[in-house]
């Protein structure tokens, strides 16, 4: 019993520090990183299961565009956005904005850390 319980704490802590999204951005970078899934496939899945409504399929370029970035350490980068989507008046956006925004750290993390590509 006390494993059980043990189990349901683990998770009800898991659910209580991650904000909404998080949790499966988390499991979606640990099969890249296994490379049980390619980035090009846990975009896809993010943009459609992460976010209500999903993303259109025009921000996955922008994404991976991010990931790479972020994963050579260029946060401050700008990243064209899809047309007619703007970012502080803007039709670029900082790496660091939209790694932050759209829950992409730790597929930046997987990515460094594995050396994953999608080529």
């Amino acid at each position: 019993m006390s494993k059980f319980l043990t189990g349901q704490t683990k998770i009800l802590i898991r659910l209580m520090r991650c904000e909404m999204g998080t949790i499966l951005s988390m499991d979606i970078a640990e099969l890249v990183k296994e490379n049980s899934l390619t980035l090009d496939a846990a975009l896809d899945f993010m943009m459609k299961a992460n976010f209500y409504p999903p993303l259109p399929s025009q921000f996955k370029p922008v994404f991976k565009k991010a990931i790479e970035l972020a994963a050579d350490g260029d946060f401050d980068a700008n990243v064209e956005l899809p047309l007619g989507i703007t970012y502080k008046d803007k039709g670029s956006a900082p790496v660091w904005s939209i790694i932050d925004g759209f829950h992409l750290e730790y597929l930046v993390d997987a990515i460094a850390g594995d050396g994953c590509t999608d080529d």
